[in-house]
């Protein structure tokens, strides 16, 4: 086999591995299909100096929870990020609803944000292989574990990266060890997983206005 023909064939099993991105989507969505209601308690270290104890509570097409150590709160739902009324959003809030959408929901969630489901390639992320839905050349981008369908990496046009790293499992349930985010000047901060737990009690209320209150 000429050099020639050896690359061809290299660059058609390379091109073999990239699958259309609304089916990583949806393989993502079918993993989570049986996704139980968890609460995740994480350690924060952030530029602002912000630090302390940070409480995470998912419930797949729901939402997300999350409280700090000195009371503020937030709820992540529909693509939005609510709390209180004139309170601030954290800098260091990363995109949470990517870890538990399913379906229709994450569809609508990528849309919003700005990925292009059109455009899919393969690039290295860590010691995986990931899929870059929006194309590597795109400014919001989503990274996706080509063999675990877990989220990675997203980037996003205003310029903060948010990485996923150390997946493993707690109590049956795959989570990151750590979640940092960064954007151009630098790191913003770091969370660090300390425990994730079932919460059979959340419920569809839970995940209201009225929580934030």
């Amino acid at each position: 086999m000429s050099a020639n023909l050896a690359l061809a064939a290299i660059a058609l099993v390379t091109l073999g591995y990239v699958i259309p991105s609304e089916r990583v989507v949806r393989e993502m969505a079918g993993l989570r299909a049986s996704l139980q209601p968890h609460r995740v308690t994480a350690e924060l270290e952030a530029r602002d100096g912000s630090t302390g104890e940070v409480l995470f509570e998912f419930a797949p097409d729901r939402g997300v929870r999350v409280r700090d150590g000195r009371g503020s709160r937030w709820l992540l739902a529909g693509g939005r990020i609510w709390s209180r009324a004139g309170a601030e959003v954290p800098a260091w809030l990363p995109p949470l609803e990517l870890l538990v959408g399913r379906g229709d929901e994450l569809f609508r969630w990528l849309v919003d944000a700005g990925v292009d489901l059109a455009a899919n390639d393969l690039a290295r992320c860590g010691d995986a292989d990931c899929f870059v839905i929006g194309g590597r050349a795109a400014s919001d981008q989503l990274w996706v574990d080509k063999d675990r369908f877990e989220v990675r990496r997203r980037r996003s046009a205003r310029g903060l990266v948010h990485d996923f790293e150390g997946y493993r499992d707690w109590s049956g349930v795959r989570f990151p060890r750590t979640i940092r985010v960064a954007d151009p000047l630098g790191s913003v901060a770091t969370l660090r997983t300390v425990r994730v737990e079932a919460a059979p009690e959340l419920a569809q209320g839970d995940f209201s206005a009225a929580w934030l209150q």
